[in-house]
């Protein structure tokens, strides 16, 4: 029923007109079928479509890469590509795309995983369990105002050991005025200038 009822969002969607509303979905036999399988459960179903109605027209807001060998969908975390990461419907409705465009090597497979309803089960902060003993790790911990001291103490971290970086001191330092911007008359002396920076910061252990 479910993979019914966001094939019909997308396929509406994709021949354009109105938007859909949620009693057009509510009207489908399968919404109806639905229903009697998660009996009480209605307002969290209304609630999803109308999510699904939504982000359905936003599907490729949010750039996505596909790895077509695993048949999965990804985005852009830093440098590299999660395949941990997911936008909601948008994502579920970006299979259906890449389905849509045979794209997906093995198809009715990763449909069956892809097309679900994804439900957020709640939220919680470790802080607020309280946990036997908390422990943690910070680079800031001298930084630390009164109120900051305040809120640690609150969770019961009372307890601080301050270790010396295996970084060891600092190299770190602003440019003397005058020395941070240069104006070359020509793009070999541009280059020139380039390397001798480089050069300069290496000796000095700051590269």
């Amino acid at each position: 029923e479910l993979t019914d009822i966001l094939n019909h969002i997308w396929t509406a969607n994709k021949h354009g007109g109105r938007k859909q509303r949620l009693a057009d979905i509510q009207a489908l036999p399968a919404y109806s079928r639905l229903l009697t399988k998660i009996d009480g459960f209605k307002y969290v179903l209304d609630s999803e479509i109308s999510l699904m109605i939504d982000q359905v027209r936003r599907v490729d807001e949010e750039p996505y890469h596909l790895d077509r060998n695993k048949g999965r969908i990804g985005y852009k975390v830093m440098d590299s590509i999660s395949y941990e990461v997911t936008y909601g419907y948008r994502t579920v409705f970006a299979y259906l795309q890449e389905a849509e465009k045979d794209n997906l090597k093995e198809k009715d497979k990763v449909l069956a995983s892809a097309l679900y309803i994804p439900l957020s089960c709640g939220q919680f902060s470790y802080a607020n369990i309280s946990p036997e003993r908390i422990l943690g790790v910070s680079g800031t911990l001298s930084a630390l105002g009164r109120y900051e001291n305040h809120v640690l103490a609150k969770y019961g971290v009372d307890t601080f050991m301050y270790v010396p970086s295996v970084y060891g001191e600092s190299n770190f330092q602003f440019d003397k005025a005058g020395d941070g911007i240069r104006v070359e008359s020509n793009i070999s002396d541009y280059y020139h200038s380039i390397t001798d920076q480089i050069q300069t910061v290496i000796k000095q252990k700051r590269s």
